[in-house]
C-alpha cells in the first residue's frame, strides 16, 4: 500500500495479442476517479511509460503520494478491456490511528477481525486480478512491491 510522501507504481500487462490475432494497443489511457491523468499538468509527478517488448505494459507512476491520490485507477488500452483498481494512500503503520482514544480489549478484538477480514478480501482479490484474468485475456493492475 502506497504511504504519503512515496512513489507509488502500476502495471498493467495486456493479454498475449499475438494469439488472439490483434496488435499492440496504440495508446494506453490511465484515469483516477474517471480524469484522464496521462498528461495532467495539474498534478505534476505523474507518469505514465509504455512498453511492447518482449510484452505489452504499460507503468504509472505517482510521484510524492498524498491522500488525495487515492481513489479508482483504471488503465484503457486499445482493443482490450480496461483493468480497475482501488488505491488508498496511507501513513504508514498507523492502523491504530483511527481507533477512538478508549478502547477496550473486546474493540480492539473486533478491530483485529475487521483487519483480518479486509486482508482475505484483498488476497482474493488479488487473486481475481492476477490469476484468473491471465487466463480470461483481461489485463490486470499489478502493483510494485515497495
Amino acid at each position: 500500500m502506497p504511504v504519503i510522501g512515496s512513489v507509488a507504481n502500476w502495471y498493467i500487462l495486456i493479454p498475449d495479442l499475438t494469439s488472439l490475432s490483434r496488435v499492440a494497443p496504440l495508446y494506453i489511457f490511465w484515469y483516477h476517479n474517471s480524469r484522464m491523468i496521462n498528461y495532467d499538468q495539474e498534478r505534476g509527478g505523474v507518469v505514465v511509460h509504455m512498453e511492447t517488448e518482449p510484452r505489452v505494459m504499460s507503468r504509472l507512476t505517482i510521484a510524492d503520494a498524498r491522500p488525495s491520490d487515492s481513489g479508482n485507477y483504471t488503465c484503457d488500452a486499445e482493443n482490450t478491456e480496461a483493468a480497475s483498481i482501488t488505491v488508498y494512500i496511507t501513513q504508514g503503520n498507523k492502523i491504530a490511528a483511527i481507533q477512538p482514544r478508549d478502547v477496550n480489549h473486546s474493540s480492539l478484538l473486533q478491530s483485529s477481525a475487521g483487519i483480518i477480514f479486509v486482508t482475505a478480501i484483498f488476497e482474493h482479490l488479488l487473486h481475481t486480478i492476477f490469476i484468473c484474468r491471465r487466463f480470461m485475456n483481461i489485463p490486470s493492475l499489478i502493483p510494485l512491491p515497495d
